[in-house]
């Protein structure tokens, strides 16, 4: 059966709501919208950030095609002629460019030019001018390769994809998340103020009332902490109180700085033991700039190797921690503040990390600095690309690989089982009920795996994961109930 006009009308519509979407979700990577960077740039190491002239030539014809399918789907819902569709095509090509290019001012880790604005608009234009059409093959090939799908989905199969789809989202989730945890520190390492254990990164400052914890601070904690101590809100935390004044300078005697040497393997043990932690100090270095990154509290052993760090880079507060993940060094990714140094006043800084999610905070800056270390981080990782700017765009692309397809098998088998228009409230509260379960099964898995607390703005982003998968059904369904309407079962009205 060919495909009919209304089927054809809404397979356009399909394509410029989805193209948009792409268009959006691909642009605005990594969707953290600070215009912070938290990648710290090491001059002396040999580095790669300009583009290429090659790279720049061939980003532009990709540009150009990137909004091609937009340009076809406004010239396929058209119904008037070919000059009015071109000047459709470019007022929504150019207006969406220009809030993309926008929006990613606001993304460190994008970049923004004038010339993305000319291709997008040319791209949309060119495309409005391949109009398909109506009885091309492309429809017709479409139309049937939608339609046998569809009944592939329909069979009762699809629970049983949908179950084995999910467990092994679990477990392949239950075995990523445990990169992050705080595991294999080793039980020899001194801690060193000021310095490494090896000499080799002094830094100029002062310190005081340094405080270690077995325990992370919550949201709730993290004020009266920062306030007083960290002993004022878990007080059976506590495993390290160094108190007194203590100032270093690039002349410091290593004896000197590492009185508390022997403080470092309580301190690990007892981190090893319960995967969590937090670290209070108040600091001052109003000297210039330092680099290294210069050393202020380490429980390590050299330059390359160690269990923690709170270093100074420049104006950045760094932070490394050994973990599966990140490694011996805790390099990849480290952490970074921008902005906290030179300190002229004495700062208070406090490091709390829970499992999974790092929280700083430094007294010249307003506001808590997060860092989530999610499944898709340590996925990232092994394929080398785990910038600490594009940790939440990680998560997310992860949440919508894990959730989403669960949220399309579940919702389009339900949809096919139940009689429309009788059922509707029953199938909506069954398809929000598969949604809420999965996401909240998936993060409490997450939870557990890294020792951490239940996230609800994880389970929050993971709900919308699923419901765009439902979501997506729904669409699916709406796609194809117009492609015949013209039949009717037997014996209805």
């Amino acid at each position: 059966m060919p495909a009919t006009p209304r089927f054809i009308a809404r397979l356009y519509v399909t394509l410029l709501i989805g193209w948009v979407s792409v268009i959006l979700a691909v642009t605005l990577y990594p969707f953290d919208f600070g215009a912070v960077s938290h990648f710290v740039s090491y001059p002396e190491l040999t580095q790669q950030t300009e583009w290429r002239w090659w790279a720049r030539l061939i980003d532009f014809p990709l540009n150009v095609l990137f909004f091609v399918p937009l340009g076809i789907a406004l010239r396929g819902l058209s119904r008037r002629d070919l000059g009015w569709s071109l000047a459709t095509a470019a007022t929504l090509g150019l207006a969406l460019s220009i809030f993309v290019e926008a929006m990613q001012t606001q993304l460190p880790s994008r970049d923004p030019s004038g010339w993305d604005l000319i291709a997008n608009t040319l791209g949309a234009v060119i495309g409005s001018c391949l109009r398909l059409a109506r009885d091309s093959r492309v429809i017709a090939t479409t139309w049937n390769t939608l339609q046998s799908l569809d009944n592939r989905l329909a069979r009762p199969q699809s629970w049983f994809l949908a179950c084995g789809y999910f467990a092994m989202v679990l477990l392949l989730s239950a075995v990523l998340q445990r990169q992050t945890a705080l595991t294999g520190w080793d039980l020899t390492m001194p801690l060193v103020f000021g310095n490494e254990a090896s000499g080799d990164r002094p830094w100029i400052g002062e310190l005081t009332e340094v405080e270690f914890a077995n325990r992370a601070i919550n949201e709730g904690q993290l004020l009266p902490a920062l306030a007083t101590s960290i002993a004022s809100v878990v007080p059976a935390a506590i495993v390290a109180n160094v108190s007194g004044r203590q100032a270093f300078d690039a002349t410091t005697l290593l004896a000197e700085s590492s009185k508390q040497a022997s403080l470092g393997p309580e301190i690990s043990r007892q981190v090893s033991q319960s995967g969590e932690f937090s670290l209070r100090f108040l600091m001052r270095a109003p000297n210039a700039l330092q680099q290294g990154p210069a050393r202020l509290i380490s429980i390590s052993a050299d330059g390359s190797s160690r269990n923690l760090t709170v270093a100074a880079q420049y104006d950045a507060l760094v932070i490394r921690l050994r973990s599966p993940f990140a490694g011996n060094n805790g390099r990849e990714p480290e952490f970074a503040v921008p902005e906290v140094f030179p300190a002229e006043d004495w700062q208070t800084v406090l490091v709390s990390y829970d499992g999974r999610e790092l929280l700083v905070t430094a007294g010249a800056r307003s506001g808590t600095t997060r860092f989530h270390l999610s499944p898709g981080s340590v996925v990232a990782h092994k394929l080398n690309g785990a910038s600490v700017d594009e940790l939440r765009g990680q998560r997310i692309l992860y949440l919508l690989l894990a959730l989403a397809p669960v949220g399309v098998l579940v919702g389009t088998a339900v949809l096919r089982s139940a009689a429309p228009r009788r059922r509707v409230l029953p199938v909506l509260l069954l398809l929000a009920l598969a949604a809420l379960l999965t996401s909240a099964l998936l993060e409490l898995l997450l939870a557990t795996v890294s020792g951490s607390r239940f996230d609800v703005a994880g389970w929050g982003m993971g709900i919308a994961c699923a419901a765009l998968g439902v979501g997506v059904a729904v669409g699916w369904r709406g796609l194809l109930s117009g492609a015949d309407l013209t039949r009717r079962p037997s014996g209805s009205p």
